[in-house]
């Protein structure tokens, strides 16, 4: 079966980076990985055209790496650059196929702030304070967790209300198939119901 990759239909998800290494990756294996060209490719999602890209090989020769990004997040750099095909990129993936890999994980979010709960970690840290005429804002943060899978928090405030997260995980060990990206997802997406938004108004939209 082919890898799936995300379709975006939640409303508040961006983008998903996953990089890290096959660890058990042969010589033979590591050679064919250093071998292959970048590619990146359009797919489509609900909200339209995305685009992935795949690099491997690297430095340590078994290097793997994914972006996947959403319509609202491509570039006409990305678009110019796009000489590949999911065909492409799924022969590649093929070749690693059942392979355990060790990555990072780091995701994209966004939501306007009157969506955030008061009581919420973005909410709660976000303050205005005034010195005379000086004033203080803090529009922005980057926050440790501990005993979560997610274990970074970043977030920053844009205009018009609109607040950018960022959820980095620990090392996580995976095997490469069909569901790869999706299961890398959804570890992201319940980590942004549970620290950002509430589940019930964390929905597809």
């Amino acid at each position: 079966m082919p890898i799936t990759f995300p379709d975006f239909a939640n409303r508040h998800f961006f983008w998903i980076t996953a990089c890290g290494e096959v660890p058990s990756a042969g010589q033979d294996l590591v050679k064919w990985m250093k071998a292959e060209k970048d590619k990146t490719a359009p797919i489509t999602t609900s909200r339209g055209t995305g685009y992935v890209t795949i690099m491997l090989g690297g430095r340590s020769g078994n290097h793997i790496h994914f972006d996947v990004l959403s319509p609202e997040m491509v570039s006409r750099k990305i678009k110019g650059e796009a000489k590949s095909t999911l065909d492409d990129i799924q022969n590649s993936v093929s070749r690693l196929w059942g392979k355990e890999v060790e990555v990072n994980l780091k995701g994209g979010f966004g939501a306007n702030l009157e969506e955030l709960p008061d009581s919420g970690i973005v909410r709660s840290l976000r303050f205005q304070t005034k010195m005379g005429n000086v004033a203080i804002k803090l529009d922005g943060a980057r926050l440790s967790i501990e005993g979560a899978p997610v274990q970074k928090l970043s977030w920053w405030a844009l205009p018009k209300e609109n607040i950018q997260i960022t959820l980095e995980t620990e090392l996580i060990k995976a095997v490469l198939s069909e569901n790869y990206l999706t299961s890398a997802v959804d570890t992201l997406e319940q980590a942004f119901g549970v620290f950002v938004l509430p589940k019930a108004k964390n929905e597809s939209k």
